[in-house]
């Protein structure tokens, strides 16, 4: 994927290095808990778990590009479908976490 297309679209670990290393950069929102964070998360990744998020839009700019990003992607795509409507491009770490070790 060179681009990152509006809605709600899954990218693979592979594709998320190469858009980082390729100078896009969107921002990844980890959803898990402060401590499952703290364990390991993608780099530059920012940490709102799942049930802050609504709480807290006004920390992202929703303008941009955002990657959801979960431990295997169930609550990045829940929180994905949820927004979807209110940011410019959603986009989920396909596998999460998992898949980007």
């Amino acid at each position: 994927m060179d681009t990152l297309e509006r809605g709600g679209t899954h990218l693979t670990a592979r594709e998320l290095k190469q858009l980082l290393t390729g100078g896009q950069k969107p921002q990844i929102v980890d959803v898990r808990s402060p401590d499952e964070f703290a364990a390991g998360h993608v780099p530059g990744a920012v940490n709102i778990p799942m049930e802050e998020v609504e709480s807290r839009l006004a920390d992202l700019e929703l303008e941009k590009p955002i990657v959801w990003v979960c431990q295997s992607g169930t609550r990045a795509t829940m929180t994905c479908d949820l927004l979807e409507h209110r940011t410019a491009q959603s986009h989920v770490l396909d596998g999460g976490t998992s898949a980007w070790e």
